[in-house]
């Protein structure tokens, strides 16, 4: 059984605990930087800080890592995988209900929950997370550290750029490019390319203004 170190011990880190044991072959270990050892992680006591997870490593008693931090910190999500992979291997943890057609893939570090589809030709890349339900149509491409609300809807042919929030049921129709750092609020139907970073609102999705 591998030991897998999770990076945050708030509630997402125990959602990835919770798939973690339902995927099987994993010993689910909180490791957190705000709460006690042993305290505030339910079934899953905190093990040490988060520093502390490569140093187990070192020391055998930790196989992978996986980040379990949400959509509120991309910047540190994205910098703790690239502290981390230096040393510790990323594990992929993927739900026994989701579909990953032969002809796409999942890169390292990536979380995919139940009902989550990605289809021909498909590719999702290091550290994402993608919540129940998510369809990533026929050759779309999700970049590096993305992170998807439930049933997230994507055509095909889709490029989403790295460090990017897409909210609840966000829908992207086919041949869009999403740039870097763009979060989408629920329901938000982009019908359009967007360039710009920013929060983007509505049917059709615009950009908020601040």
């Amino acid at each position: 059984m591998k030991r897998l170190a999770i990076a945050g011990g708030g509630d997402l880190g125990r959602q990835l605990a919770h798939l973690a044991v339902q995927i099987g072959g994993y010993q689910p270990m909180l490791y957190d930087d705000t709460l006690e050892i042993a305290e505030g992680s339910g079934d899953y006591p905190v093990q040490g800080k988060i520093a502390d997870i490569a140093e187990h490593f070192q020391a055998g008693a930790v196989d992978a890592f996986i980040i379990g931090i949400g959509y509120k910190h991309m910047t540190e999500r994205d910098r703790l995988f690239r502290h981390l992979s230096k040393t510790v291997p990323a594990a992929t943890l993927v739900h026994p209900t989701a579909f990953i057609d032969p002809d796409a893939s999942i890169d390292s570090g990536t979380a995919l929950l139940a009902g989550c589809i990605v289809d021909q030709g498909a590719s999702v890349g290091k550290n994402c997370y993608l919540n129940p339900g998510c369809l990533i149509s026929h050759h779309t491409h999700i970049s590096d550290n993305v992170f998807m609300g439930p049933r997230v809807t994507l055509a095909g042919f889709v490029d989403v750029d790295p460090h990017c929030f897409l909210g609840i049921s966000t829908t992207v129709i086919d041949n869009v490019k999403i740039a870097q750092g763009v979060h989408t609020g629920a329901g938000a139907v982009v019908t359009n390319s967007i360039s710009n970073r920013g929060l983007y609102l509505g049917v059709p999705a615009k950009i908020k203004n601040i």
